[in-house]
């Protein structure tokens, strides 16, 4: 059983949310009298968004272990975007990343020194093939493809109008010290917000869609947010290949967050635990010599005032008072060591 199908597409729009289907998109129902989708796609109003799921372990032919059911409807369902993927900016969200020159760098987002190399083994490999890559641009015809199974971030630009980032692990244990979370955000724009962005863009927009006989195509305008490797990238897409006569537009931010080096955390508290471990060993020790020489001294002492006879030695009590004493140290330490611990978790979660 799985919590949602393998592949399914969320269309998101600026007044409306579309339900995710694994069949199709499920749009909310049209007025009576309205036209098709084709007839939104005028100047004046923004494209419409669709947020595509892949199960990109299933995809691939050369997979000798996939389910063959598996196959067939993952493949079916990339081949459904036929008729109606050109209407949307697709964004792609794959595990494995797709085909790209093995030599190819993956821009300052990444810590590693070297690219993803194009390794497969039993049940898993590092990216698609490049026939498998083919036939999914061919059909889905994405915009922006958000990939992982590499662990380490990855910028690389398949073509003008097409940009893929591979995602870096939320988890420390995954091989990355830092680990980072990815925030996808998507904003309705307006014309003013349109000009202004245009201002700040880097390139020229680029179409991503092919016009019909009754609608202009879809063009981006990229750009990194301030400069490059700081992690935040953003594009904003309008129909018509001129921004300055479009009416509105979708910007589509992502923005890296890193998060605090977690192992650093754990160095501490390793180091803070040893050291109260040797503190407490070394407290037993000096107090328990300490102890021990002051019963003897006081024992000596009554042993000369009380005479030598065994019947005389209170031996009994003057241990058991020196034991209440060690435990009563050593209480006192455990409470240090608690309010240590206590405070740097403190100073930790800040």
């Amino acid at each position: 059983e799985t919590f949602s199908p393998l592949n399914f597409k969320v269309r998101w729009r600026a007044d409306v949310m579309c339900a995710p289907s694994d069949s199709g998109l499920e749009d909310p129902p049209h007025p009576q009298g309205s036209s098709s989708q084709s007839s939104r796609r005028t100047r004046g109003s923004a494209p419409d968004i669709s947020l595509v799921f892949l199960s990109s372990t299933t995809v691939d032919e050369d997979a000798t272990h996939t389910d063959p059911t598996l196959l067939a409807n993952t493949r079916a369902f990339v081949q459904s975007f036929n008729a109606t993927s050109q209407d949307d900016v697709n964004i792609l969200f794959t595990h494995i990343p797709l085909y790209r020159d093995p030599s190819k760098s993956c821009g300052a987002l990444r810590r590693r020194a070297s690219p993803i190399r194009n390794r497969r083994g039993y049940s898993y490999r590092n990216m698609l093939p490049m026939t498998t890559s083919d036939f999914i641009r061919k059909h889905i015809n994405p915009s922006l493809v958000l990939s992982g199974d590499d662990h380490d971030q990855c910028h690389i630009q398949h073509s003008l109008a097409l940009d893929e980032f591979t995602l870096g692990t939320f988890s420390w244990l995954q091989g990355e010290v830092q680990p980072v979370v990815t925030l996808l955000t998507l904003t309705a724009v307006t014309r003013a917000d349109l000009l202004a962005l245009a201002k700040v863009a880097t390139s020229s927009a680029v179409p991503v869609t092919e016009a019909s006989e009754d609608a202009p195509p879809i063009s981006r305008l990229c750009w990194p947010e301030s400069g490059e490797g700081d992690g935040s990238y953003s594009c904003v897409f309008f129909y018509g290949t001129d921004v300055s006569h479009a009416e509105a537009g979708v910007a589509v931010d992502l923005t890296l967050c890193s998060l605090p080096q977690q192992l650093r955390i754990y160095l501490v508290y390793g180091a803070t635990a040893c050291l109260s471990l040797c503190l407490l060993a070394i407290d037993v020790v000096a107090t328990h010599v300490f102890l021990a020489r002051r019963e003897a001294a006081r024992h000596k002492d009554r042993d000369t005032a009380w005479g030598s006879g065994p019947a005389a030695h209170p031996t009994t009590h003057l241990w058991l008072a020196a034991g209440g004493r060690v435990l009563r140290q050593h209480m006192l330490t455990c409470a240090c060591v608690l309010a240590l611990y206590g405070t740097v978790l403190a100073v930790s979660l800040r």
